[in-house]
This record gives structure tokens, sequence and C-alpha cells, in this order.
């Protein structure tokens, strides 16, 4: 007898969570025809790094062979420890589209990444930025691309979804699943209006909405 409660108490939960679930995704079977930029918008990409000096070699070139017609990289520098330095200057010595901010640590801001983005956001030159960490990488050369695609008038923050590397790992498979659901939740809630959160790896928005931008919970 307690066994079938607990079954169908189940059983029930499950459904619950399913329709639950179902809602959130049901923007994914929405085909809605979007209006898209055609004009190439120079951009500023934003890249955060701390220690990735084992990660910057297979991250850069990524970047630098985007098909894109005018951008450029800032590189945040946050008080890296090991041979970052002397990579980025390396790339930077070759690519005229690299920026480097270096960042200190001090008393009032000691490792704050939203204080080291903002120095990086100050130094960009283009009003359109994108923003990408050098754990991450493109899929495509044409991120960028894809990404000014979406900037219209109307819509100046466009939310991309960010990806987790597939492996042949139990725990990598509950990693990119309970990633899928909250990828489902921040698109739901955006458009309903009431963005909370966004993929920090993957987003672009114009300098105009910084301020606006800082005070989500960046992933």
């Amino acid at each position: 007898m307690i066994l079938s409660i607990v079954f169908y108490s189940f059983v029930v939960c499950a459904v619950i969570q399913a329709i639950y679930y179902l809602s959130f995704s049901s923007f994914l079977f929405v085909n809605k025809t979007a209006k898209e930029q055609t004009t190439e918008h120079p951009f500023s990409i934003i890249v955060f790094v701390k220690n990735e000096g084992e990660n910057l070699h297979n991250f850069l070139p990524s970047i630098l062979a985007q098909k894109y017609s005018k951008f450029e990289i800032v590189l945040i520098n946050n008080a890296s420890t090991d041979n970052t330095d002397e990579i980025l200057e390396t790339y930077k010595a070759n690519n005229s589209n690299i920026k480097i901010v270096n960042v200190e640590n001090n008393e009032a801001f000691w490792a704050n990444k939203k204080y080291a983005l903002t120095l990086g956001i100050k130094a960009a030159k283009h009003e359109h930025l994108c923003f990408i960490d050098a754990k991450s990488k493109p899929v495509s050369k044409h991120w960028i691309t894809e990404l000014n695609k979406k900037h219209t008038v109307e819509k100046t923050i466009v939310l991309g979804y960010s990806k987790i590397k597939k492996e042949k790992k139990l725990f990598n498979l509950f990693i990119r699943f309970e990633n899928l659901l909250n990828a489902i939740i921040c698109f739901t809630f955006t458009k309903h209006g009431a963005s909370f959160m966004t993929f920090g790896n993957n987003l672009s928005y114009q300098k105009k909405n910084s301020l606006k931008l800082m005070v989500l919970s960046i992933t």
C-alpha cells in the first residue's frame, strides 16, 4: 500500500514537472519571422581573462578567425598570476585589433568580476558589445554576424545560449540537462519581458544598456 502511494505520488510530481517545463519551452515552437539587421555594426568583443594561459591558444584563434568586417577584441586581464600576460602580449603584437586592459586587485574591488568588466566596457571603442570568456568557443566563424543580425532599433540586447561540451560522463549529462533547463527558463522569462539572468559568455548589447545589464546575474 505504501509503495503504491509513493509510486503514484512520484507519477503525479513527474507529470506536473513535465507540464511546467513544456509550458516554459513553448517559445521553442513559435514560428515567428523576426526582422533581422543587415547593416554590419562595428563590434567590441569583451573577454574576461584570469589565469587562462592553458586556454588562450585554443580560444583566441577562434575569435580572430571570425568572418566579420570590423571588430576589436578587448582582453581584460584580471590580475592573472600565470603566464597569461605573456600570451596576451604575443597575440597583441601580431594582431592590431587586440586591446589589453590590465586590472590590478585593490582593497575596494578585490577580485571583482563586475569591476573588471566595467573597465573593459569603458575601454571599448565601439557602441555594440559582445561578451565571451576564454573557457568558451564560438561554434562557427559567423558568431558575430549572427549576433549582429538580431540587433535592431527596437532590440538592443541580444541573449545567446551557451552550450556545455558533451562528454562521456554521467556527471556531464546532469550538468548539460541543468544548463538546458536554465536556458528554457531564462529565454521564457525574457520573452515575457521579465529577464532575470543571462549567459554571460554569449551576450551582446549596446553600451547604453551597460548599467541595466550589470545588475543581472551573469553566469
